[in-house]
Order: C-alpha cells, then structure tokens, then sequence
C-alpha cells in the first residue's frame, strides 16, 4: 500500500498542521479507484478517526439542550449520555493525534530545514496533550462527577482547546515559510488548508466560550430561566464548533491532489 502515496516534500510544498497530508499517487500515476483511497484514509491517516470524533462531539453536545434534561422529567439522561459520547470522541481525538505524532517524527516527516524540521511532531504533540485533557475533562463532565468538581471538566475542555490553538499557530510558521513549486498557484493552497485551519481555530474559540458559560456560576443560578438561557448559549456553542469540525477536520488530507 506504500506505492499509493508519497510524501508532500516531493512536490516541494510544505502544508502545515496535518503531518500525514500526502499527494496520493498510483504506480501507473493514473486516478485511485474509490476503494484505494478508502484503505488509504483508513489505515494511513488519522482522518476517519477525526470525523468519528467530531461526530460524537456533535451528537452528544446536542444532548446537553435542556430540552433533554429538563427539571420536570426525572428520566432525562441527556447530560449522562451525551458526556459518554465525549469521552468517545475525546479517545478517537486521542489515538488520531497520537498517528500524528508517529508520522510527524524527523525522518518520517515531510522534509524541511532548520528549526521548521521540528514544527510538524511539536503540532502533533500539542494536539494530543490537548486530547489527553479533553479525555479526563469528558469523564468529569458525566453527572456523578460534575456534581462533585463543577469546574474541573470545563476547565480541562478550555485548556485542551487552548493546546488545538498553538498547534495551529505553529504550523502557521511552517505555512507562510514553505517552498512553493511553479506546479502550485498561492490560491490552492489557501483554499484548502488555510480555510481548514482559520475554521478550526475559530471552532476551539466557540468551544472555549461555551466551556465558559457552562460554569456553575451561569448555571446554578436562583432564577431557572436565566439558568436554561445559559445552558442554551454554552450548548449552542459546542453544537456550532462540533458541526464546522465534522466539516473542515482535515479537509485538506480528504480531498488530495493525485500527482
């Protein structure tokens, strides 16, 4: 399977924050079937696992709405159900960055000079101290916890998206640094990877400020009302970050160029 793909250093293009990005290739240089790309995703890069990942964040993130823990319904399971989901996700973000950090080691990675060498596996390293918090942050956002440590489960969540943060910001180094081949117009690439990258980052903001407004100062509060108002924002915004990870995750790695 090592014949489908080669490296991005070949074209001489650098794209940053996703160390397994590659120019898939038959040995013929003729298009992949669907299935070959399909094993490719699969088993070399980390990209089904980001999108499992990010749909379990947004399905559960749904099940925080009060709608589905409502006070006068003493069955509702929400809140348990959807924070189990965040624990899936979490480990799928988990084992993904981890792939990530593999690919991104020196000698494995896309080639590079000088310091620049070091900002793939520094960026796969980031994300998955992020995903390791998001990991312990989930647990404590299931009810038997929260109820003990409020706080904890949101402040890990916000500390884990400001690891996805400077990840990003150190690819940027590597972005406006690269090599470009005459093969290559600016466009292509801002196109794909830029805008992949500006949504994600925009994403972890939401998350961060829906971590804030689920704090036990915004939901337990005297007045109901004003509880569920916050409760409403805080979801609307893991709803809204969920749904631009499931679309942008990676996008750059699931649409390749075949060379």
């Amino acid at each position: 399977m090592d014949d489908l793909y080669s490296p991005l250093s070949s074209r001489r293009v650098l794209i940053p924050a996703v160390s397994t990005s590659f120019y898939l290739r038959s040995p013929d240089r003729k298009q992949l079937t669907v299935m070959d790309k399909v094993v490719f995703f699969s088993f070399k890069t980390p990209c089904i696992l980001y999108w499992v990942g990010g749909l379990a964040f947004l399905v559960s993130s749904i099940l925080f709405y009060p709608f589905f823990n409502a006070p006068q319904d003493p069955e509702g399971m929400g809140d348990a159900i959807g924070s189990r989901g965040f624990v899936l996700g979490s480990l799928t973000f988990l084992v993904g960055s981890c792939i990530e950090v593999y690919h991104a080691v020196p000698g494995r990675a896309m080639s590079s000079h000088g310091l620049l060498q070091w900002a793939p596996i520094l960026s796969s390293m980031m994300n998955t101290v992020g995903s390791a918090q998001f990991v312990v942050g989930s647990l404590y956002f299931m009810p038997v916890h929260y109820d003990a440590h409020p706080s904890l489960g949101c402040s890990l969540f916000i500390s884990g998206c400001l690891c996805f943060c400077l990840s990003i910001l150190t690819d940027f180094t590597r972005f406006s640094t690269s090599e470009l081949s005459a093969a290559f117009q600016w466009g292509d690439l801002v196109s794909v990877w830029f805008l992949a990258a500006v949504v994600n980052f925009a994403g972890n903001l939401l998350f961060i400020s829906g971590c804030y407004f689920y704090l036990p100062q915004f939901l337990q509060v005297g007045d109901p009302a004003i509880a569920a108002m916050n409760l409403t924002f805080a979801t609307n915004q893991f709803v809204i970050d969920s749904s631009l990870a499931g679309v942008f995750t990676n996008y750059d790695s699931m649409v390749p160029s075949v060379v």
